[in-house]
């Protein structure tokens, strides 16, 4: 196996438990699914803007 394949695996493993993470701790990531679930809940939308290049 080359230093290249196990870089993609570990890479490929780290935005897999990223996503897993995001999804099962109440937030969602998808604007479109959110309003869905507030609408549906009679909820509010919560929207954090973060960025490093402002």
């Amino acid at each position: 196996m080359t230093l290249k394949t196990m870089l993609a695996g570990a890479g490929f493993s780290i935005v897999t438990a990223t996503a897993t993470l995001a999804s099962t701790d109440g937030w969602l990531t998808d604007l479109e699914a959110a309003k869905k679930v507030a609408t549906a809940e009679n909820k509010d939308i919560f929207i954090n803007f973060t960025g490093s290049d402002w």
